[in-house]
């Protein structure tokens, strides 16, 4: 895959490394997804070592760092589900509601 890129914003948090708009280049992947996208390379902590990471994401309002912080917030959210779902053998939910998955549990 081939980007076409650009600085978007150059912000003052140390942790953000690059942020850029990128679109996406070969026909194939431009008929899937035409509109611009966002590149952020962001330093971020990995089983306590800091490391690089690169974000895709169609917002282009929130700062760089905001957009890190739902990733990482995000991902914790997963990391506690994890051994839920192993525990339980549950592969798929069956919907997103409280009362669904309550059930389902």
């Amino acid at each position: 895959m081939t980007f076409q890129t650009g600085s978007y914003q150059q912000g003052a948090n140390a942790k953000v490394l690059r942020d850029e708009l990128i679109e996406l280049q070969t026909l194939a992947s431009r008929q899937l997804y035409s509109e611009l996208l966002r590149r952020i390379v962001a330093r971020v902590m990995m089983v306590g070592q800091e490391v690089g990471m690169v974000f895709l994401s169609n917002n282009l309002e929130w700062s760089a760092a905001r957009i890190v912080e739902l990733y990482r917030r995000r991902w914790r959210i997963e990391v506690f589900f994890e051994p839920i779902k192993q525990t339980l053998q549950l592969t798929d939910s069956l919907g997103g509601r409280a009362n669904v998955v309550r059930s389902q549990v």
